[in-house]
C-alpha cells in the first residue's frame, strides 16, 4: 500500500479533523491555540501591557532578553497562560494552566503570571517577586524541571495544573493592586 492511500484513511483523516477543533471558538482568544510558541508569547506580553497601563502603570521596553518588559522600574518576566483542554478536548478545565521556562539565573526583578479562564473574571492574575522564586523553585509542590527533568538540574522550571495553582494561592503571590 502507498503513503498517500494510507494517509487517507478515515481514521487517520478523522484523527486530525477531531483535534482541530477550537473550544475558545466564539471568544476573543479564537485561534490562539494555533500561535506556535513565539507568537503566544508576543501575544501574552501584549496582554499584560494593556492590563499594567490600565491600572495606570508605567510600562516601558526592556533592558536585556531575560525579561519582557519594564513596569514601574521592575524588570518583569511575564507568563501567560489559557486554560487548557480536558483529555477528551470536549471542554476547558477551569485553572488548568502551564507556566513554562522560569530561571533564577535570568535578570527580572518580577514574574507576572496572567491565567485566562473560559469565564474571563475568573482569570488568575499574580506576580511573584524573585526572591521568593529563588527560596521556592525547587519545592516540588510549585515547580518541576523543564528540560532534561530531574537528572539534568538546570535553570529551567515549569508549573502546571495542581502545582501551579497551589502556587498562585500560597502566600507568595500578590494582586496587581500590590505592585
Amino acid at each position: 500500500m502507498q503513503l498517500s492511500s494510507l494517509l487517507t484513511e478515515s481514521d487517520l483523516t478523522g484523527y486530525i479533523s477531531k483535534n482541530l477543533s477550537d473550544l475558545w471558538e466564539g471568544t476573543p482568544l479564537q485561534g490562539y491555540k494555533w500561535l506556535d510558541n513565539k507568537q503566544k508569547g508576543a501575544y501574552g506580553e501584549a496582554v499584560a501591557e494593556k492590563l499594567c497601563l490600565s491600572l495606570g502603570l508605567k510600562v516601558t521596553h526592556r533592558i536585556n532578553s531575560d525579561h519582557d518588559m519594564v513596569v514601574n522600574r521592575y524588570k518583569t518576566e511575564i507568563k501567560f497562560s489559557i486554560a487548557q483542554t480536558n483529555k477528551q478536548k470536549t471542554g476547558i478545565n477551569k485553572d488548568v494552566f502551564m507556566m513554562n521556562h522560569v530561571g533564577v539565573g535570568k535578570d527580572y526583578d518580577r514574574l507576572l503570571f496572567i491565567g485566562i479562564n473560559p469565564k474571563f473574571e475568573e482569570s488568575r492574575i499574580v506576580w511573584f517577586d524573585k526572591k521568593d522564586i529563588k527560596k521556592i523553585i525547587n519545592n516540588k509542590d510549585y515547580f518541576g524541571y523543564q528540560q532534561g527533568g530531574n537528572n539534568a538540574e538546570n535553570d529551567d522550571y515549569m508549573s502546571g495544573s495542581a502545582r501551579l495553582m497551589r502556587l498562585i494561592n500560597s502566600k507568595y503571590a500578590r494582586t496587581l493592586q500590590q505592585w
